[in-house]
């Protein structure tokens, strides 16, 4: 790739990532897994720091816990995504956070339907982390239908204090959809 295609590349991922409706910690967790900085087992013993490269906690398969495998390949992340696309009513393909970032910035919807459907994929990739975390450090199991509810619940709240805005007049039909 050349340096502008770089550029343009990094340009449009923050403009999905920088946009009102993210919660704060949801837009931090998501722009460090788009560039693999969130600290799994496998950058951590890579790290040299004291974990092994052990099975992922949250679906219990053999292999690198490493974010292609935690956000794409987990079969537990995947019954998330499952439940989000059936909501959402729209197919986004189950790759690296960086590249579904670059993939609804590509899409020709409006702006607002590009950033809900951002934000989704955001509180998606928090929660799949959260639900990593408890269960590492607390014991916890969470079930992947309270994730997909809560997700539903936060973005639902976040459309509703956006609804009035220019933007969202574009596109009132699809978030109305949502909402309901």
């Amino acid at each position: 790739m050349t340096k502008r295609t770089v550029e343009t590349l990094c340009r449009e991922v923050d403009n999905m990532v920088n946009n009102l409706l993210h919660l704060s910690r949801h837009r931090f967790v998501l722009w460090l897994a788009a560039q693999k900085k969130l600290l799994t087992k496998d950058r951590m013993a890579d790290m040299g720091i004291g974990y092994d490269k052990a099975a992922c906690v949250l679906c219990d398969q053999d292999g690198p816990e490493d974010h292609t495998h935690l956000f794409v390949d987990c079969e537990w992340s995947k019954a998330v995504w499952s439940g989000i696309e059936q909501w959402l009513g729209v197919q986004v393909p189950q790759v690296e956070a960086n590249m579904v970032l670059q993939f609804i910035q590509n899409k020709h919807w409006c702006r607002m339907k590009k950033e809900v459907i951002a934000v989704v994929h955001g509180a998606r990739i928090y929660f799949i982390w959260q639900a990593r975390n408890w269960k590492i450090f607390k014991g916890i199991t969470v079930n992947t239908s309270s994730i997909v509810q809560q997700i539903q619940f936060i973005v639902r709240g976040r459309i509703e204090m956006f609804i009035d805005t220019k933007q969202a007049r574009k596109c009132i039909g699809y978030l109305e959809a949502l909402c309901n």
